[in-house]
């Protein structure tokens, strides 16, 4: 029972899934415009659609990945400084939101 127990997503993996999803609606967005006003003006469809597929690309960030594990990277580290462990990296965005840990320390 334990292997299949699916991971939930974090509310910082929700939060970058839904910015992806928006990224690229807006991407879709700005070819469309692009294209459009192109053929308005009368360019060729091929230029057209080689300035919209280079505007598009140019929506995408190419660095959100790295500065996200960058920034839990750094969130481990300070963590480490208080002597807490962490294994995973999802984990720094939940302790950070904490504020009260209770535990049990009765002996079996």
């Amino acid at each position: 029972m334990l292997h299949d127990v699916q991971a939930a997503p974090t509310p910082l993996q929700r939060d970058l899934d839904r910015l992806g999803g928006q990224l690229g609606r807006a991407a879709l967005a700005v070819v469309a415009v692009i294209v459009a006003v192109g053929l308005l003006r009368g360019s060729r469809s091929r230029r057209c659609s080689s300035s919209a597929s280079r505007s598009a690309v140019a929506v995408v960030p190419e660095a959100l990945p790295a500065v996200v594990t960058v920034s839990l990277a750094i969130g481990v580290q300070r963590h480490g400084e208080r002597h807490a462990l962490i294994r995973r990296l999802p984990a720094v965005e939940a302790l950070g939101c904490t504020s009260v840990i209770c535990t049990d320390k009765t002996a079996p």
